[in-house]
């Protein structure tokens, strides 16, 4: 770390964010910051009551180092204390292209869950678990992507239940240890994924109502209806020219569903 990137971390850590703009921005002028320059001058601005100039900033070093990590840290957790919306997440989406560099697995797999949150205050449901499912890829015995990759499917039955009967879906919360996946039983959860695949059935979205009934699965594996019905539209909608993989991935289901 260069020697004005010092001084502006100490100005920081004594409440004097003004100078520590000035050391931050000057590292950056003289070209010795590199991103991390930018993004502490983006936590500055933040701590310094200068939300939207905080946003602005890891916009742009996130345009400008897209595999600079720190930067998606750093914006996610703004927008969950401010409140996401997808125009404001859309940045986020450069994080799912990210790789672990060396031995910062763990690093990525917390930015993904970061991310995921979110993602999931801005109602984005389907960028959320495409976050946990990369980090549950890279760590597939981590207990806590899978839990929150549970709380998602669980978030997005509830919003969509309400959405469909009119009722308006309570504004998300970030907490550590949110309760959403106890709220129901597996079989309740099950079932209503169920109700959700038939609707989708009878409005002729033959992948959606997979995909519902596929995570019916991932909640209660002994799920036998689920099980059974999957199965079922398997072999009642055969796609009209699968690719190689699709042809394979169906046919392990069908073993599965036997």
């Amino acid at each position: 770390m260069d020697e004005l990137s010092r001084q502006g971390i100490e100005h920081f850590n004594g409440g004097r964010f003004e100078q520590a703009l000035l050391s931050f921005r000057a590292a950056v002028a003289a070209g010795r910051g590199g991103p991390e320059a930018r993004v502490f001058i983006a936590h500055v601005l933040d701590a310094a009551a200068r939300p939207e100039e905080a946003l602005a900033e890891f916009r742009f070093v996130i345009k400008d180092f897209p595999r600079h990590r720190p930067a998606y840290d750093g914006l996610a957790a703004l927008l969950l204390r401010r409140g996401a919306s997808q125009a404001a997440t859309s940045p986020l989406r450069g994080a799912l292209a990210l790789r672990p560099e060396g031995k910062d697995r763990r690093g990525l797999i917390g930015t993904l869950r970061l991310c995921a949150q979110a993602w999931r205050a801005a109602n984005e449901f389907e960028t959320a678990e495409e976050a946990l499912q990369k980090a549950l890829r890279l760590a597939p015995g981590d207990k806590e992507s899978r839990r929150r990759l549970l709380e998602i499917l669980q978030a997005r039955e509830q919003y969509y239940l309400s959405k469909s009967s009119g009722n308006e879906a309570e504004p998300y919360e970030a907490k550590p240890d949110s309760g959403f996946v106890r709220d129901l039983s597996r079989k309740r959860r099950a079932a209503l994924l169920r109700r959700r695949s038939q609707e989708e059935l009878a409005a002729g979205r033959v992948r959606d109502a997979e995909q519902s009934l596929r995570e019916a699965l991932l909640r209660d594996p002994r799920d036998r209806e689920s099980r059974r019905q999957l199965g079922e539209l398997l072999r009642r909608h055969p796609l009209a020219k699968p690719s190689k993989v699709e042809t394979l991935r169906r046919a392990a289901l069908l073993q599965v569903c036997a």
